[in-house]
């Protein structure tokens, strides 16, 4: 009994300064609630590669996104667009802010993020996390039927072809910043990553 109640003190500790599983060689002092991370975030290289801090910051990076391209050469990352649904988003992302989920949950909000990685002088690697918010742009409401039947006279007629031209069918997104508390929450895993 005394064995479980010291391990659940001790996973409750180690999950209150964010890092969970770090190894010996990377292990970072605990952070005190509410801190922020700099961005770019410096991780030492110590005994692994360029490779393996790369491969890291991709697991990091593919827990929240899906990841469009990876150039190692480069070092950077880039994530396919994710719309995210607020309040429902919640459990995948753990509750990383609630104006943003408050946000998400009252209008689509899409976001993807875009990683560059950049060596230091003083032997390690800078990791410049950056997730950018955009709200989607429509003419007119997706369930709005009332009036549909109605002759827009907004649109001029086709003349070839006596009919009026169907608006866009590929929305447009407007960018509204970046998503910060989300920035803050993959430096937060980049950091305790072994």
């Amino acid at each position: 009994m005394k064995a479980r109640t010291l391990l659940l003190v001790c996973l409750t500790a180690a999950a209150a300064t964010g890092c969970l599983g770090l190894g010996a060689d990377r292990a970072a002092p605990p952070l005190p609630p509410g801190a922020l991370l700099e961005n770019p975030l410096f991780l030492p290289q110590g005994q692994e590669s360029y490779q393996q801090v790369f491969h890291d910051v991709y697991r990091a990076v593919d827990a929240y996104f899906p990841v469009a391209s990876s150039n190692v050469y480069a070092g950077s990352i880039e994530s396919s667009p994710v719309t995210t649904a607020g309040f429902w988003d919640s459990l995948r992302y753990g509750w990383w802010d609630t104006y943003e989920i408050a946000e998400s949950s009252a209008q689509t909000i899409r976001r993807r993020a875009v990683i560059r990685i950049m060596p230091a002088e003083v032997g390690g690697y800078f990791v410049d996390v950056r997730v950018f918010k955009e709200l989607e742009d429509l003419p007119q409401p997706v369930h709005a039927y009332a009036g549909g039947a109605v002759i827009r006279h907004e649109l001029p007629l086709d003349a070839t072809m006596g009919t009026a031209p169907v608006a866009g069918d590929c929305p447009g997104w407007i960018p509204i910043g970046r998503d910060e508390a989300l920035e803050q929450r993959i430096l937060r895993r980049l950091r305790c990553l072994p």
